[in-house]
């Protein structure tokens, strides 16, 4: 088996910084608390400057599915670390999670979550092929048809799911202005769960619309423009997650196929991206009092003049954090663990089937009452404890595989395929923050679904529309 110098060269140089975390980590277990986040700071910016340069190494695109997966981990479950280092601490931000488990619980989550991202990055490094990939491109009929075939399934999925979008985020908005945030769910829980899927699937729609009109610049820009629209519409309702994840979605599948970003245009991108921080910041701040248009605005201004604003959207979102913390806290102590049955319930509820006592909506319900957010990697040590690591490699291998498969089709041009990963991809980096229940349910009931319309599209074109046209075998 041939394994490149460039892999070589990264297990060599991955392995000695391994011995260095983990040796570095005992020793500083006893350390005064602040003494210790300092130490695991720098530990964790070097981790972060090694990965990246291995990424490069092993021409692994930053701005990739792999890339975006790493960077929402860090963010959502160190956030808090690097604000109580020194240099930031005196801002006053960072603290939750240690005042709600205790120093000790919040060193343990640290260290658990450190290994985690750590381990997980060795499957990335496996999953990398040491060949280059013979590459092709798809001969320009095939290109087009698939462009057409984007552009009606994106039709089909937006004209179906943008009702069904509106009125999930009409009704929540009208419970948090009416009421309070809390309300939301209600309204959620309400909704038939395939409305809820249509819904999600809008967004599929969306960026099969923006691949289909990629010739036609102007189309594809009003595309994006008021897509973003809609889903900075419904976060008015104080639900912001799955909005921005469909807002880094779009954004993901115009730069990379559609229109490249040019340095000239970096600072503008920048400026809308920190009055968009702005934005989500400001409903965070209001949400738990009850939604008013006027307060949003007074709020929106205030941060958007606040010189902290990238270090308190650091401190919000590194919250997830506590989520580990209280599963460690928990978990076998009050709670039994999951030995895997939240994984493998999550797939085999798609067909009505529970194996065990344990029924969930999400892990978190399992290890604690409150309105507690999800975590990947909370939901691995809730399952084996210390063998969670284990699921991190797995992880790490599969998404880089995902995404190594989806770099390849943008590169060929076989656009219609990486269709079937758009609800993975929204499952995915939402997982990061939630629970497997919605990764297998959207990625899974998302790809089949997509594949049905595929199939039954181009059945009736062939049959009715265009009989001599050749589609290609692109098209499974």
């Amino acid at each position: 088996m041939y394994i490149s110098k460039k892999k070589i060269f990264s297990f060599i140089i991955y392995g000695i910084f391994g011995l260095l975390i983990f040796s570095s980590t005992i020793l500083i277990r006893d350390n005064s608390l602040q003494n210790w986040i300092d130490i695991i700071s720098v530990i964790l910016l070097t981790l972060i400057f090694i990965q990246y340069f291995i990424m490069k190494k092993l021409n692994l695109g930053i701005f990739s599915f792999i890339g975006i997966f790493l960077m929402f981990t860090y963010l959502f479950h160190f956030g808090n670390v690097i604000l109580l280092s020194s240099p930031l601490k005196s801002i006053g931000l960072g603290s939750f999670v240690v005042n709600v488990v205790g120093p000790e619980y919040f060193k343990d989550a640290v260290i658990y979550c450190l290994y985690f991202v750590y381990i997980l990055f060795w499957g990335v490094i496996f999953a990398t092929k040491s060949k280059n990939v013979k590459k092709f491109y798809l001969n320009e009929e095939i290109e087009a048809s698939n462009l057409m075939m984007s552009r009606f399934l994106g039709k089909v999925l937006f004209i179906f799911g943008v009702p069904v979008f509106l009125y999930i985020s009409f009704s929540k908005l009208n419970a948090s202005f009416t009421g309070d945030y809390l309300d939301t769910f209600e309204v959620q829980q309400s909704i038939p769960s395939f409305l809820n899927f249509l819904s999600t699937m809008m967004n599929v729609g969306i960026c099969l619309l923006l691949i289909g009109y990629k010739n036609n610049l102007r189309v594809a820009r009003g595309i994006l423009l008021i897509s973003i629209f809609l889903q900075i519409i419904s976060m008015f309702s104080g639900s912001r997650g799955i909005a921005v994840i469909a807002i880094v979605l779009y954004l993901f599948v115009y730069i990379k196929i559609v229109n490249k970003v040019k340095l000239k245009n970096i600072i503008t991108y920048l400026v809308i991206g920190y009055i968009g921080l702005a934005l989500i910041s400001s409903i965070r701040s209001i949400r738990d009092f009850g939604m008013d248009l006027g307060k949003i605005i007074e709020e929106f201004i205030v941060k958007l003049t606040n010189e902290n604003l990238l270090l308190t959207t650091l401190n919000e979102f590194g919250g997830t954090l506590l989520t580990p913390a209280v599963a460690i806290q928990s978990v076998p102590n009050n709670v039994d663990p999951g030995y895997g049955l939240t994984y493998v319930n999550s797939v085999a509820n798609l067909i009505g089937v529970n194996i065990g006592e344990i029924e969930i909506g999400s892990f978190v319900e399992l290890i604690n009452i409150g309105a507690m957010g999800g975590s990947y990697i909370g939901e691995a040590y809730y399952n084996f404890l210390n063998l969670g690591w284990l699921v991190a490699f797995i992880i790490g291998f599969l998404i880089c595989k995902v995404s190594n498969k989806i770099d390849l089709y943008i590169y060929i041009k076989d656009y219609l395929k990486i269709g079937y990963y758009f609800p993975l991809l929204i499952a995915a980096f939402w997982w990061v923050r939630d629970s497997f229940n919605y990764f297998a349910r959207i990625s899974i009931a998302g790809a089949l679904f997509y594949y049905i319309l595929i199939v039954t599209t181009k059945f009736i074109l062939i049959k009715y529309k265009y009989p001599n046209k050749k589609y290609g075998k692109s098209l499974y």
